[in-house]
């Protein structure tokens, strides 16, 4: 713990040179640019007391690979991997809308995704593909609301029946979109790509 300068379970700079950092179980809270520009971390094991990472937390390690994101993580404020271009592993878990694809944007993750849907946990974060037809992947059991705006000018979306949460498509903006569920099987799906 001499690496780390706490102030009552809260993490306000980081000074040491570990490859695999494993921050303390009973740390609440990582605050803004606690560990910006560290260039040994590879990857970093976050404790179940978690519940905030700071703006710009890990900004900037660019040799961070990997990290594991615990669901006591109420709060991750944007930028918090901004400038982590090898970050190519992110475990959140299921469900969980704690982050979005811009804080992930610099990253190997988000370059390396080729198909336009920004997945983590089974929540679909963002999607950046092509208009017109869409088939939401079946992994995806829910969709935070600002994916929606991405997927006005799409002309048939098809939803998984898998999701636990269905979206209300707003009819204000679309192009009158065709929403249908498919069962299990994406090529059975309404829409065709």
């Amino acid at each position: 713990m001499n690496n780390y300068n706490f102030d009552d379970l809260i993490i306000s700079d980081y000074t040491g040179n570990e490859k695999n950092v494993v921050i303390p179980e009973g740390v609440l809270r990582i605050e803004a640019g606690a560990f910006k520009g560290n260039k040994d971390i590879v990857c970093v094991y976050l404790p179940k007391s978690l519940i905030y990472l700071g703006d710009e937390a890990f900004s900037g390690c660019n040799n961070l690979v990997s990290v594991t994101i615990p669901d006591t993580v109420e709060d991750i404020e944007e930028g918090a991997f901004d400038d982590c271009p090898n970050l190519e592993e992110v475990n959140i878990p299921d469900g969980s809308d704690i982050i979005d694809q811009y804080s992930l944007a610099d990253t190997k993750w988000y370059r390396d995704n080729k198909d336009g849907f920004f997945i983590l946990g089974g929540t679909l974060l963002g999607y950046n593909g092509k208009s017109g037809d869409v088939i939401v992947p079946p992994s995806v059991r829910r969709i935070v609301d600002d994916v929606l705006d991405s997927l006005r000018s799409c002309r048939c979306i098809s939803l998984p029946s898998t999701m636990t949460e269905m979206p209300d498509i707003p009819s204000e903006g679309f192009t009158d979109p065709i929403v249908s569920v498919y069962e299990v099987d994406p090529d059975r799906a309404l829409c065709r790509l």
